[in-house]
C-alpha cells in the first residue's frame, strides 16, 4: 500500500502483493515530478541488507512493523514540515490512554505497556486486541499440528506468521520472536524434530498468555445476532473504505465500534477484514472488505 499524506510523503508497505515496494519505488523516481518526495519503508525485515535495498531504491528512511507510534513520528518529522508549528506536537500527544480500567497485569511474556502503545494508547482498542488474541491463538498448537502432519508447509507458515504478528501488536515479544523462528522452519521446510524442538518452546510461553488473559478477562467477546440495518451497513462501509484507502489508523476504532454489524453482513470476509486492520495491513483488508460489498450488493 502507498499512503501519501497531506504533507507530501509517501509510506510504502513493502509486501504489497502487486508490486513490492523496492520495485514500486524504483518506478516512482523514473517519474521528475516525485524526485522531491520522500518514501518511507514500512517493512516487516529490520534486517540490514533490506535496509539497504531500501535505500538503494529511493526510498529515505523507513519504519519497521509492528509500527510503533513513537518510531513513526520520528520518521514523519524527519521528513516533512507541518504546516504549524504546534501540528506535530499536538498530534503526537494525541495519542494517550483513554482509559485505565481492565488491563491485565503480571502475565509473564505480555508487556502490556509496549502493547497499549502499539494500540496507539487506547485501552478499549487494546482490550480487544487481547481478546482477540485469545479467541484466534488458543488453539494455535492443534492447529499447526495438524498442518504440520499433513505435510501442509504453507499453512503451518501462515498460522506461525499470524501468531507472530498478533503476538508483536499486543506487546509479547518473547513469544514474537519464537513464531518468526518456527515460520522460518517452516518456510524453510525443516526437519519435523527441529519444529517439534522450537514448538515445544513457544507453546508454555503461549499457553501462560492464554491462561493469564482468560482468568483476568473472564468475558470473552462472543459473537451475537444482530439485525442488519442497510443504510447503517452502506455509510459504515463507506467511511471503512475511505479510512483504508487513506491508511488511516481510525479505520480499527470504526471497525471496533461496528464489529457485530459487520461479522454479521460479511460474515465470510469478516475475518480478513479484521486480520488487516489489527495488524495495520490496510491494503488486504480492503481488499476484502470491497469483495464482501460487492457480494452483497
Amino acid at each position: 500500500m502507498i499512503q501519501q499524506s497531506p504533507y507530501d510523503i509517501v509510506l510504502m508497505d513493502m509486501q504489497m502483493s502487486v508490486m513490492d515496494g523496492v520495485t514500486a519505488t524504483i518506478e516512482i523516481r523514473k517519474l521528475p515530478q516525485y524526485d522531491h518526495i520522500p518514501i518511507v519503508a514500512m517493512t516487516a525485515n529490520a534486517m540490514q541488507a533490506d535496509k539497504g535495498s531500501c535505500l538503494a531504491a529511493g526510498m529515505v528512511d523507513f519504519v519497521s512493523k509492528p509500527i510503533d507510534p513513537d518510531e513513526l513520528w520520528r520518521a514523519l518529522l524527519a521528513w516533512v514540515k507541518p504546516q504549524h508549528a504546534s501540528a506535530a506536537i499536538s498530534a503526537k500527544s494525541s495519542v494517550v490512554n483513554d482509559a485505565n480500567a481492565s488491563i491485565p497485569t503480571n502475565i509473564a511474556g505480555l508487556n502490556t505497556k509496549l502493547g497499549l502503545k502499539r494500540g496507539l494508547g487506547k485501552s478499549s482498542l487494546y482490550l480487544s486486541m487481547l481478546r482477540k488474541f485469545v479467541t484466534g491463538q488458543k488453539d494455535f498448537a492443534a492447529n499447526i499440528e495438524t498442518a504440520l502432519n499433513a505435510q501442509n508447509w504453507e499453512t503451518a507458515e501462515l498460522l506461525a506468521h499470524t501468531l507472530k504478528s498478533v503476538a508483536a501488536n499486543i506487546g509479547a515479544s518473547e513469544l514474537q520472536e519464537e513464531a518468526d523462528k518456527i515460520e522460518t522452519a517452516c518456510r524453510e521446510k525443516q526437519a519435523r524434530s527441529s519444529v517439534d524442538d522450537l514448538l515445544a518452546i513457544l507453546t508454555p510461553l503461549l499457553n501462560v498468555i492464554i491462561n493469564g488473559l482468560e482468568a483476568q478477562s473472564p468475558t470473552v467477546e462472543t459473537t451475537q445476532a444482530t439485525q442488519v440495518d442497510e443504510e447503517l451497513l452502506k455509510t459504515v462501509s463507506q467511511q471503512l473504505v475511505r479510512l483504508l484507502g487513506e491508511g488511516d489508523s481510525e479505520a480499527a476504532e470504526l471497525l471496533e465500534e461496528n464489529s457485530a454489524l459487520l461479522k454479521t453482513a460479511y460474515s465470510k470476509h469478516y475475518r480478513a477484514i479484521e486480520s488487516g486492520v489489527r495488524d495495520f495491513d490496510f491494503e488486504p483488508a480492503l481488499e476484502a472488505l470491497e469483495q464482501a460489498m460487492n457480494t452483497s450488493a
